[in-house]
């Protein structure tokens, strides 16, 4: 599994897009049964993803987040720690060093940007084997969500043993956005209301929406 290939800590975005994917396609052990990479939806640009598109050798796995304020505070969260990644041998920061604060003004915008990305997925790979898999599930069930992804990319057998990733920032989202109140203010009568929340109450009452 290779790591954030596309982005622009690794090139030029628009730029060296044949270089980048070649590396996916280098001759590999026997043993190894799927190759990948992650692509966030900025990595590549319009064209870019045209190219992609062809390559329909590509199972395509869409993770996403429900609680769409969430992945903003965790993507603040890396930024200001420089820390992008959680394992069990790593110290668990403290919430002091982890809280941010968000712009009211620009939240509504950057959460429908998560949504229109999302739907320009489906649509763009709509005619494509694609497994959908949400963020708070793997959490949740991490070994039954990852079962069904490996399973999807073709693979037989794992060791969830050796996965050694867990929860970033497990905190609140009041602990962790030190302008809690101006966020709840601004998020208020919205359909984004409930991001406020846990994702324990997020997805219980999104439960109850669907029977």
């Amino acid at each position: 599994m290779f790591h954030e290939i596309f982005s622009a800590d690794n090139r030029i975005i628009g730029q060296g897009f044949e270089d980048t994917i070649s590396c996916l396609y280098k001759e590999y052990a026997r043993c190894i049964r799927a190759v990948g990479c992650k692509i966030f939806y900025n990595h590549m640009t319009q064209d870019e993803w045209l190219e992609f598109e062809k390559l329909n050798e590509f199972k395509i796995i869409h993770l996403m987040r429900r609680n769409r304020l969430q992945t903003l505070v965790s993507l603040a969260i890396a930024f200001k720690t420089d820390i992008w990644q959680q394992t069990n041998y790593h110290r668990k920061i403290p919430v002091d060093r982890k809280r941010v604060r968000l712009e009211p003004e620009n939240l509504i915008p950057q959460i429908m940007q998560i949504e229109n990305w999302e739907s320009e997925t489906r649509d763009r790979f709509a005619h494509r084997d694609v497994l959908e898999i949400y963020y708070e599930d793997l959490v949740n069930n991490f070994d039954e969500i990852a079962e069904k992804a490996i399973r999807f990319v073709g693979a037989e057998r794992w060791n969830s043993n050796r996965v050694a990733y867990k929860k970033q920032n497990p905190e609140s989202l009041a602990q962790l956005i030190s302008n809690f109140d101006e966020v709840s203010e601004a998020l208020r009568n919205t359909p984004w209301e409930q991001h406020l929340y846990s994702s324990t109450d997020v997805n219980r009452s999104q439960g109850h929406a669907s029977k």
